[in-house]
């Protein structure tokens, strides 16, 4: 966790990132979804699941809960692969089949869903999709399909973040939303929704 000033947070704060609005004793956490042409932040409050604005400057700090993997040196570029390959079960589709070579630094993994007889090729990035890592998780599916031809193949891209003009190319999309709390880094999996964002609530301040 880091505490930094609202006009530092105003800067560096991207979409996906955790964080907490502090001012007194109230407190405020939740989760960038954007930010408006005056500087306000757009969040995902955590207490109301609403959409909301926050004008930084009515707090006095801002604690970040998340890491970038992919500004981090200490991170190797395949710690995601090799973490979600040790235990797939936290993406939620199914067992590890096959790991892939990576020889040009491309990091995928083959899963299959026993319950439902699919078969998804899992293309692995850190720092956010774009549409390489699109382009490349849907030619690895086309490829599995081609092996496979009795089988359903998926194509799925996880990423610690899908921005939302890219979400529309994306059959089935993963942001991996890594904290560090001081005790190592933890993973949360969250699967995007193909739903309307939710509505917004209005602009808030501390009190």
């Amino acid at each position: 966790m880091t505490h930094i000033s609202p006009a530092i947070a105003a800067i560096v704060l991207e979409e996906g990132d955790r964080f907490a609005l502090l001012a007194g004793g109230e407190e405020r956490t939740g989760t960038v979804a954007g930010r408006t042409d005056t500087g306000c932040l757009r969040f995902t409050d955590d207490a109301t699941g609403r959409t909301v604005l926050a004008d930084l400057s009515h707090w006095e700090a801002v604690r970040v809960d998340s890491t970038r993997l992919a500004r981090r040196p200490d991170i190797r570029p395949h710690w995601l692969r090799d973490e979600i390959a040790a235990d797939p079960s936290q993406l939620g589709l199914g067992a590890l089949r096959h790991a892939p070579l990576s020889p040009r630094g491309i990091h995928s993994l083959i899963l299959d869903d026993p319950a439902t007889g699919i078969r998804y090729a899992v293309d692995i990035q850190h720092g956010p999709c774009d549409e390489d890592q699109i382009a490349r998780s849907s030619a690895a599916a086309s490829a599995e399909q081609l092996r496979s031809l009795h089988t359903t193949v998926v194509a799925v891209v996880v990423a610690e973040r899908i921005p939302a003009a890219l979400r529309a190319k994306v059959e089935v999309g993963i942001e991996a939303r890594a904290t560090d709390m001081g005790r190592g880094i933890s993973l949360e999996m969250v699967p995007l929704p193909k739903e309307c964002p939710a509505p917004f609530a209005g602009l808030i301040g501390a009190a």
